[in-house]
């Protein structure tokens, strides 16, 4: 599978040689926006098939598996780690059951290739949302003696100020400041399903929830299932522009 690739090498951690030194690497390239990230690496060492002692046989030979894995170290972010530990779990398990590799790595990769593509796709609004921060008008600098709102004639009331990912890209925090009435909190929060659709969707001001802005922020296509998926990410920055009630051609 392309982004894959299988290698060996020796585990430089030892501290004396081993069997088990002999370490099975896995590198996993994911695309998004057309480039490949940071690679992550699985590194897998034999399960110990070594017997147990016995009478006869008190010390007996160090027995790496040589159909069994056991993954040993991982370059995969620490939020991570359940899923992964889960896939190990489920893919790897110790014998006498049946090992799938192929299957555990191709599950690893596509986790990792979801959270890339609702970071891009979470990134492009967020982008958005900072480069059309409004601006003073510095040129209305001289006039401020005779205008106070001089520098905010070009502000709206209400707009998008802050846009926050969190690491995993499956928790979004939005911020709205009104600038005639700061003290005023509007915030909203989705909770992204693994695929980048929504899972949870609450907008409130001073506790009170705003239903209209709920129904903006899923889209015109949201119940046709684009809520599903992350088919309602694209466009939501111009969704989020509003004041006190969204555009009729939004129903």
């Amino acid at each position: 599978m392309a982004g894959l690739t299988k290698f060996s090498v020796t585990d430089p951690s030892a501290s004396s040689p081993s069997p088990f030194n002999n370490i099975t690497g896995i590198r996993i390239e994911v695309m998004a926006d057309g480039k490949f990230g940071t690679p992550y690496y699985l590194f897998l060492k034999p399960h110990d098939d070594t017997p147990k002692p016995t009478p006869e046989n008190p010390s007996p030979t160090e027995t790496p598996s040589e159909t069994h894995l056991i993954l040993h170290r991982h370059t995969i972010p620490a939020y991570f780690i359940q899923p992964l530990n889960d896939l190990a779990e489920k893919y790897l398990p110790p014998p006498p059951r049946i090992q799938n590799l192929d299957r555990f790595v191709r599950d690893v990769r596509h986790f990792l290739v979801l959270h890339y593509l609702r970071r891009a796709s979470l990134s492009h609004i967020k982008n958005e949302v900072y480069q059309n921060l409004p601006q003073p008008d510095l040129d209305d600098n001289d006039n401020d003696n005779d205008n106070d709102n001089g520098n905010n004639d070009n502000i709206p009331n209400i707009y998008v100020s802050e846009f926050i990912i969190d690491p995993e890209a499956r928790l979004v925090e939005i911020h709205w400041l009104q600038t005639h009435n700061p003290s005023t909190k509007r915030l909203a929060y989705i909770a992204l399903t693994e695929e980048g659709g929504i899972e949870g969707l609450v907008v409130k001001e001073d506790n009170q929830r705003i239903l209209h802005m709920e129904m903006q922020i899923k889209g015109p296509n949201w119940l046709r299932g684009a809520t599903d998926s992350m088919d309602w990410i694209p466009g939501l920055f111009q969704r989020l522009q509003w004041s006190s009630a969204p555009p009729s051609s939004s129903f």
